[in-house]
Formats: structure tokens, C-alpha cells, sequence
């Protein structure tokens, strides 16, 4: 609801609850060795921090139209994470029957950023 780690990036509020529409939440932790404060206000990412405990590639998703402002150099994602913690495994294609009846669900837009880290070294953004 506040943050999923895996599949190569951290999603930051991929299913905040219309119950939630204003908040902060301090020290999740996500793979990879990073620690998450967030804070949104009308269901929107206001301020994100992420202090890096480890180093490495740090590669967020959030959603399409919030423009992050910081003196962090961000850059559009590509292939593969190179973080080792984020190794994506290979699976098969799923089998699907004809008969099965999928109801899809709307999902919205995002976009992903990388940007590099160093150890124990705090990294803010804001929304504006």
C-alpha cells in the first residue's frame, strides 16, 4: 500500500487507500539496504527520503506526473537493475486457458528513475 520492493525497483505508493489521503510514514525498509520516509498530501507524493545504508543503484517507481525536484541527478531507467539485490529471475510464460474469463483493473501510470548512491548518505526529494 506504501511501498513494494522488488521486480528491480522500489514502488513508492503504489496502492495508497482513498482512507489515507494525507500522511507521512518514516523508516520503511526495501531491499537492497535502503530506508523509505515518505509524505503525501490529497493521495499525491509530496516528499520522498531515502538513506542508502549499502550503496548501489537505487531505482524508484512512482507515479507519472510527479516532477521530483533534488540536487540528486536522476535518470531514466533502462534494462536490467545492476543493484545485485535486485535481480530479477527468469520465469517462464504463463499458460493461459481460452476459457478463462481475465477482468483487468485499471493501474496507473508511472514512471521509473535511477540514480546512483553512496553509503550511509541521505537523499531528499520534493514534489513540486
Amino acid at each position: 500500500m506504501l511501498l513494494q520492493s522488488y521486480d528491480g525497483y522500489i514502488y513508492i505508493l503504489p496502492a495508497l487507500p482513498d482512507a489515507l489521503p494525507n500522511g507521512s510514514i518514516k523508516g520503511l525498509k526495501a531491499r537492497g539496504g535502503f530506508e523509505i520516509d515518505i509524505e503525501w498530501k490529497n493521495s499525491q507524493l509530496t516528499k520522498l527520503t531515502i538513506t542508502s545504508t549499502l550503496g548501489g543503484n537505487c531505482r524508484i517507481r512512482i507515479a507519472k506526473n510527479s516532477n521530483l525536484k533534488s540536487k540528486t541527478q536522476l535518470k531514466n531507467s533502462t534494462g536490467e537493475n545492476p543493484n545485485e539485490y535486485y535481480q530479477v529471475n527468469t520465469i517462464k510464460t504463463p499458460l493461459i486457458s481460452d476459457k478463462a474469463e481475465l477482468k483487468g483493473f485499471p493501474v496507473p501510470e508511472t514512471q521509473v528513475f535511477d540514480f546512483d548512491t553512496e553509503k550511509n548518505k541521505t537523499y531528499v526529494f520534493e514534489v513540486k
